[in-house]
């Protein structure tokens, strides 16, 4: 069968083979733009995201099922390459059970703001080629973000990993190759690191401008590089911007943003907008609420109404140590309480819509996400007190059990590592007693947070995380 006739052989939206309700599926539509909602998320079909280590996936959210990019391996062959297609098999039949685990959780829990299958919502899906690409291609950067990691930051590689070079395998070949693509494209999006540090992008942006100079590019930077060069490109450059700040202080700003200058970026804040706003461009504020800076979101929200410009908050879920979700249910209530009764304005001038879709944006953050979490900690805490007080109830059972039913078929593999890796972590344990609190945990956890953490911490790692988990709620 030909890509054009797989890509339109969809089985009913309502024909849910991962247990999906159709109720669910038709109050998620009801909340798209997009004209053809046949498919769930349209991903699959029309993006490709490439990261720093070379591996690429159709969104940043399955990299865990992903191809890597070779000198023997093309982006077409990557693009018509299996994982992509069983993915796509998945979306046809409202099937997210391969690789989209996080969507479908926001799905059923109702939080269709942050699903992120609306990131690529769009009318220009095309038969042979994608019509979006996101580019990670390398980890320069000038800042040292408290939540951010090496692969993201080449500062917080070299001076706190204290890690060499973070090798890249996009070549010239690579950026050869995308010429083919680049005609066909309606979008490309361009993170980091900060774009505005890598070199490579400024090749590719020279080849857009000869070849689709109209294209919409979307840059994701943390606002601080605005030198010459810069300015340059943005007014040969279809350039829209999502710009990363996450304080609203000096004081909380320079205590995530390392490195960063707060008054520097306020100063270049104000060239973009009024660039973007000259030249009837996107501009998105994106905000990480963290432990760090929670109770300035408010205010995020009211500043962004008075500039007249859009804002988004995401979910943040590792470092687990700086995340909101990991709290204990007092504090997620207080911080619930909180945020729930600041008061937000609503400006006489400007654009309504665009205040109105902040406030909205903000109430799903609270009264959806941040409720959602407090509820979850109440349970986690319940059950890990019913099972410390229960020593027959097995909870070792019911966690493998969880895990094994999370991941399903089609991850064997990541199944099996989280359960050696989570062995090797009982073996280090002393008493029955902690080995029940340590599968307690487990058991009110998500799967794919623990496999990302399996992932990235060395047993020693886990079981300092561990230890850290049972005294904080002794």
């Amino acid at each position: 069968m030909s890509f054009f006739k797989s890509l339109f052989n969809r089985k009913s939206i309502g024909n849910s083979e991962s247990g999906l309700p159709a109720e669910t599926i038709r109050a998620y539509n009801q909340t798209r733009r997009v004209r053809d909602k046949s498919l769930l998320c349209h991903a699959p079909f029309s993006n490709m995201y490439f990261n720093t280590e070379g591996h690429v996936a159709v969104c940043w959210k399955t990299f865990h099922k992903h191809e890597t990019y070779s000198e023997e391996k093309s982006i077409m062959d990557i693009w018509k390459g299996e994982n992509f297609e069983k993915i796509r098999a998945g979306i046809k039949s409202c099937n997210l059970d391969f690789g989209c685990q996080e969507c479908k959780k926001h799905l059923l829990e109702g939080n269709y703001v942050n699903v992120l299958s609306k990131a690529y919502d769009n009318d220009h899906l095309h038969p042979i080629y994608p019509t979006i690409m996101e580019f990670e291609l390398s980890n320069r950067c000038n800042l040292g973000c408290t939540m951010c990691n090496g692969n993201l930051s080449s500062t917080i590689r070299k001076d706190r990993e204290k890690l060499p070079p973070l090798p890249s395998p996009y070549g010239q070949k690579f950026v050869e190759e995308l010429n083919e693509f680049i005609p066909h494209l309606n979008e490309a999006r361009f993170n980091g690191g900060e774009p505005f540090l890598i070199k490579q992008y400024y090749d590719i942006w020279d080849n857009i401008i000869k070849l689709n100079p109209k294209l919409k590019l979307v840059i994701a930077t943390n606002g601080t590089v605005l030198t010459s060069k810069v300015k340059e490109y943005m007014e040969k450059s279809n350039f829209h911007f999502n710009i990363s700040i996450d304080g609203f202080s000096p004081e909380t700003y320079g205590s995530i943003r390392i490195n960063g200058n707060f008054e520097k970026l306020m100063e270049n804040l104000e060239y973009f907008i009024t660039y973007c706003q000259k030249n009837k461009r996107t501009l998105c504020i994106m905000i990480n609420p963290l432990r760090q800076n929670w109770w300035e979101m408010p205010a995020f929200v009211n500043w962004c109404n008075q500039k007249n410009i859009h804002l988004w908050f995401n979910s943040i879920i590792k470092p687990a140590d700086q995340a909101l979700w990991s709290l204990p249910s007092s504090e997620l209530g207080n911080i619930l309480k909180k945020l729930s009764s600041a008061k937000l304005e609503m400006p006489n001038t400007g654009d309504r819509a665009i205040h109105k879709y902040n406030i909205d944006t903000y109430n799903n953050l609270v009264n959806q996400q941040i409720k959602t979490w407090y509820l979850e900690a109440v349970e986690r805490e319940e059950t890990s007190n019913n099972l410390s007080e229960k020593p027959e109830v097995n909870a070792k059972q019911q966690a493998q059990k969880k895990i094994t039913t999370y991941f399903g078929a089609e991850h064997k593999s990541d199944c099996q590592f989280l359960l050696d890796k989570l062995s090797v972590l009982e073996s280090t344990i002393e008493t029955e007693q902690l080995i029940n609190r340590l599968y307690a945990l487990v058991l009110n956890s998500d799967p794919a947070v623990l496999l990302e953490m399996a992932k990235d911490l060395s047993a020693e790692e886990l079981k300092q995380k561990f230890e850290s988990e049972v005294t904080k709620n002794q």
